[in-house]
C-alpha cells in the first residue's frame, strides 16, 4: 500500500463542487502523473498491477481502488496459507490417531506376560509359605509362654494327669463373664497349614473346633526340672494326621469348658501322631520341614528326617548326637 487516508485540508475546499478534481488534487499530491506519454505505457501498465489506491474524499466517503494484480497475489497467498494449516492439521490427526497392535507385537507381549508370570508364581508361593512358617512359629511361642506361666502357677509341673485335656488347661471355653484362661484366642490351636474341612471348624463355640498342635505325650504330668536338655527336648509340635499332603485331625469341644475337659488330648512324638496318625511329612519346603517348640520354650524349624539333626530321629544315625534327648527326657526310654 502505498499510501493510506489522504487527509483534507483547506486546500481542497476549492475542489468541494467537483470530486474528480478532488481525486486528481489527492493523485497529483501522492506524486502520481495525471498524464502519461506513450513512452510511459509500460511503466503505466505495471503500475496499474501493483499499485493499491485508498484515497480518501472531501464528503468523507473512501475511494478505493485494487488493482487485479493484488487481488490475484492476495488469493493465492490466502490459497497456500489454507493447504498449509490444512496439511498441518491432517499430520497432527494422523499422529494422533490410535495405532492398533500387530499380530507379531500381540504375541509378543503375551509371551512376555507368560514368562513374568512363570518368574512371578513360584516366587510368590514360596512367600506365602514363609509367612504361614512364620504365622506357625508365633503360635507355637504364644503356647509356650502360655505353658510357662501355667508351670508358675503349678508348681513347675507340666500340666495335670487328671482327665482335663491340656488344651482345658490353658483355655477357658465358657463365655464371659468367666474370666479367660492363659490363651484367650482359640486361633492359637490352629496352624495356617491346616484347612479344615467340614465338620472341623476354626472356630471356638463348636464341637469339632480344630487343634492343630500336640504335647509330647511322655511330659504331662513331670515337673519341668527333669528334662535333661531342655534346648533340644520338643514339648510341642504340629500334629499331623497320615496321608501324602498336609493334613490334620485333631479337635476339641468348645461349646463349654465342661466339654473341652473332657476332649482327648492330641499329642505328638515323632512321627507318631494322635489321632490319626502316623505323619509322613514336615509341614512346609515340600514337606522337609516342621517347626517344633522345645523345653527352653525357642521356635525352631528343622528337618523332617535324615542323618544330621532331624524331628523324627529317636537315635543317633550318624551325624545327630542329640536324637536321643529330642523326645526323651531322661534317657534312655522305652
Amino acid at each position: 500500500m502505498l499510501f493510506q487516508n489522504v487527509k483534507n485540508d483547506a486546500t481542497n475546499q476549492r475542489y468541494a463542487g467537483n470530486r474528480r478534481s478532488h481525486v486528481r488534487r489527492q493523485t497529483r499530491r501522492c506524486r502520481f502523473r495525471p498524464r502519461l506519454g506513450s513512452g510511459n505505457w509500460r511503466r503505466r501498465r505495471w503500475s496499474r498491477l501493483f499499485i493499491w489506491h485508498d484515497l480518501h474524499t472531501q464528503n468523507g466517503r473512501w475511494l478505493v481502488k485494487q488493482s487485479c494484480g493484488a487481488i490475484l497475489l492476495f488469493r493465492f497467498h490466502s490459497l497456500a496459507n489454507t493447504n498449509i494449516v490444512a496439511s498441518r492439521l491432517k499430520n497432527l490427526m494422523v499422529r494422533n490417531s490410535p495405532r492398533a497392535f500387530t499380530l507379531i507385537e500381540l504375541l509378543v507381549v503375551i509371551g512376555i506376560i507368560a514368562i513374568i508370570a512363570a518368574l512371578a508364581v513360584p516366587a510368590l508361593t514360596r512367600a506365602i509359605e514363609r509367612a504361614k512358617a512364620t504365622k506357625d512359629m508365633s503360635n507355637l511361642r504364644q503356647i509356650g509362654m502360655a505353658t510357662q506361666l501355667y508351670m508358675n502357677d503349678n508348681n513347675g509341673v507340666l500340666f495335670s494327669t487328671a482327665p482335663p485335656s491340656w488344651m482345658s488347661q490353658l483355655y477357658n471355653a465358657d463365655p464371659p463373664p468367666v474370666t479367660p484362661k492363659y490363651i484367650s484366642s482359640w486361633g492359637v490351636f490352629v496352624s495356617p497349614f491346616d484347612r479344615p474341612a467340614s465338620p472341623r471348624t476354626s472356630s471356638p463355640n463348636n464341637a469339632h473346633s480344630a487343634v492343630s498342635y500336640g504335647i509330647n505325650g511322655g511330659v504331662i504330668g513331670m515337673s519341668a526340672d527333669k528334662i535333661s536338655k531342655p534346648s533340644v527336648f520338643i514339648v510341642f509340635a504340629p500334629a499331623q494326621a497320615s496321608g501324602s499332603a498336609v493334613n490334620f485331625q485333631g479337635i476339641g469341644d468348645t461349646t463349654s469348658q465342661a466339654s473341652l475337659v473332657a476332649s482327648p488330648n492330641v499329642t505328638v512324638v515323632a512321627d507318631a501322631t494322635v489321632p490319626n496318625g502316623p505323619a509322613t511329612g514336615g509341614t512346609h519346603v515340600n514337606r522337609q520341614q516342621i517347626n517344633a517348640l522345645c523345653a527352653d520354650w525357642h521356635v525352631q524349624s528343622m528337618a523332617w528326617s535324615g542323618t544330621g539333626p532331624a524331628f523324627t530321629n529317636k537315635s543317633d544315625p550318624g551325624n545327630d548326637p542329640d536324637a536321643p534327648y529330642r523326645w526323651c527326657p531322661q534317657p534312655p526310654c522305652p
